[in-house]
Order: C-alpha cells, then structure tokens, then sequence
C-alpha cells in the first residue's frame, strides 16, 4: 500500500490532485489502494483510515474555501500542506520538485509589480516636471531674446528714420511714414503706410525722457 518512488513519480506528473488523492499520497500510501471506497469496505476503523479521512477532510475544506492560491497542482497542494505543516513523504517531495515549476505566488508578484508601476509612475512624473520646467525656462529665454531683437531693431528704424528722413517723433503729423513705403515699393519691397506708421510710433517710445529734436 505504501507509495514507492514509482508512485510518486506517476502521481507528481499529474495537473491536479483531488482531496482523497492529495490525502493518500501525503500519507505515503497509493491513493488507487487508499481511498474512500478502500475506506467503507474495511471490516473495523484503522488508524490509518482514521488519520485519511482527516486529512481528507482538511483537504476538500481547503479546496472549497480557495485556500490553493496556485490551483489544485501537486506543487500548490504541497505548499498548503507546508503551511499548515503537514508532514511531506521525501520522495513525493522530491518527485513534485522534479516534475513542476515552483509554484507562483501570484498575490506576491502583484504586490510587487503594483509596487514597481508606482516606483516608475513616480520618476515619469519627477521627469515631466522637469522637462516642463526646461521648457517653460527655455521659451522665456526665448520671449527674453526676441523682445531684445525687436527692441534692436526699432532702435534702428528710428534712427534711419529720424537721420534719414528727418523724422520729428513729437510731431502730431509727419509724412515720413508716407516717404518710407514709397522707397520701399520702388525698391519693390512691400510695406503699406500704415505699418510704417505702426513701427515708427512703437520705436519713439524708446527715446530717452529728455530727447530734444534739436539733438538729432
């Protein structure tokens, strides 16, 4: 009746084991010679009877409660049997260890995974921030510049139009504006009047507070 290393071999190989299965082969015993129908036919209680119908009790309570986080698998039913500390034969260890992959414990590796997708959300965000602050510094360095070029070149058209044209910038009417789009367009460069009119009354503004026309 005892389950030899043959046994073990043959029954290890198996995708799952039920209760009388499991409960006989940590018994050391055939679960084909030790099982329930065994069990009914036998002409007094044994002891041995006795202690497989506890185990398989345990065993079937264990199945219905989902206490087998792994499934029904020889290495999950072995690792039930460790916790709560069953006695395991060697060989049937051995032949479980031989014939399956370690059992997964698949609330440990989501715990884990969870852990790690925080841990890399949380440098996502750290590098976001800082790519936005780069280009937030970047674009005011921009802004910065432009307004510099811009400020560059109405300090030029003032000039030219004040040396040039005789420009008088405190004038309440001047034809300057007028004679520059004429030069432009012979020179088939097309600037209306207006936007003439538009830049020159934006450059005055960069005159010193005591400039005098007679300074020009």
């Amino acid at each position: 009746m005892f389950a030899d290393a043959s046994v073990c071999d043959h029954w290890s190989k198996m995708p799952y084991w039920s209760d009388e299965e499991a409960a006989a082969l940590l018994l050391e015993r055939n679960p084909k010679l030790l099982n329930r129908k065994a069990i009914r036919a036998e002409p007094r209680p044994s002891e041995i009877g006795n202690a497989f119908q506890r185990l398989r009790d345990l065993a079937f309570r264990a199945l219905a409660a989902g206490e087998f986080t792994s499934g029904r698998s020889p290495s999950a039913i072995l690792l039930w049997a460790k916790q709560k500390q069953i006695a395991i034969p060697a060989s049937l260890q051995a032949s479980v260890d031989l014939h399956t992959q370690p059992v997964v414990d698949w609330k440990k590796a989501h715990d884990q995974k969870a852990i790690e997708l925080e841990r890399v959300q949380a440098e996502l965000d750290t590098s976001k921030a800082q790519l936005k602050a780069v280009i937030t510094e970047q674009a005011s360095a921009n802004r910065s510049l432009l307004t510099r070029e811009r400020t560059s070149v109405l300090k030029l058209i003032l000039g030219m139009a004040i040396g040039g044209y005789g420009y008088a910038p405190t004038a309440s009417r001047s034809p300057v504006a007028k004679d520059i789009a004429g030069d432009l367009h012979r020179l088939g460069l097309t600037l209306d009047e207006d936007t003439v009119r538009k830049y020159l009354e934006e450059a005055k503004g960069l005159l010193p507070s005591d400039w005098n026309q007679s300074d020009a």
